[in-house]
């Protein structure tokens, strides 16, 4: 489940480069799709799974591998460091943030055609600031607007959703920039990621 709603993710946010766009407040091309006569348009749910599915085809092994690679890595992590008071947590925080963000990455990447290896999903801490920043900023805000309720916090989590592939295809936009990017591109699109 955690593994489709990953990949899903990042399929919901871009077919290929090529077919990149911003539309009205913000919407990106999964969402959108360029005719043959290059006018954009809303494609249904369906057709997102669709596509998703077809770039899954022959890439079901790298994106499992990598789903369960990431979530070893952060088990065991987890598990060493867990045992140290507040330098553990901390040192996870570390960790988990570009290790997510390169996981992302992959699932990107897969849904643009791209063959990714596994090293890809490393690529996160080459920009270690940004995607740190980034990580940490949505854990706080989300962790936020959760004291209101339980269900801001859901919310709140759904419009970051794309804040990580925003960051991969923008690489001089600020964490917080990428952040806010996301909120205006998930304005009433909330529900159709859910």
């Amino acid at each position: 489940i955690l593994f489709g709603a990953f990949f899903y993710h990042a399929s919901y946010y871009c077919i290929s480069p090529e077919k990149y766009a911003i539309l009205g407040v913000g919407i990106f091309c999964y969402y959108t799709k360029i005719n043959e006569k290059g006018v954009f348009i809303m494609m249904t749910i369906s057709q997102v799974k669709r596509t998703a599915k077809e770039s899954l085809r022959g890439n079901w092994g790298i994106a499992i591998g990598i789903f369960v690679l990431a979530w070893l890595i952060l088990t065991v992590t987890g598990g060493i460091l867990g045992w140290i008071p507040f330098v553990g947590q901390v040192a996870m925080i570390l960790v988990t943030g570009p290790l997510y963000t390169g996981v992302a990455w992959v699932y990107l990447a897969i849904s643009r055609g791209e063959q990714p290896d596994v090293a890809y999903m490393f690529s996160g801490f080459k920009e270690f600031g940004r995607t740190f920043v980034a990580y940490l900023l949505i854990f706080i805000f989300t962790f936020l607007w959760g004291l209101l309720l339980i269900v801001p916090g859901i919310i709140k989590s759904y419009s970051y959703s794309q804040t990580f592939f925003i960051l991969r295809d923008n690489p001089n936009i600020s964490p917080l920039d990428a952040i806010t990017e996301s909120r205006h591109m998930m304005n009433g699109h909330k529900g159709r990621l859910f």
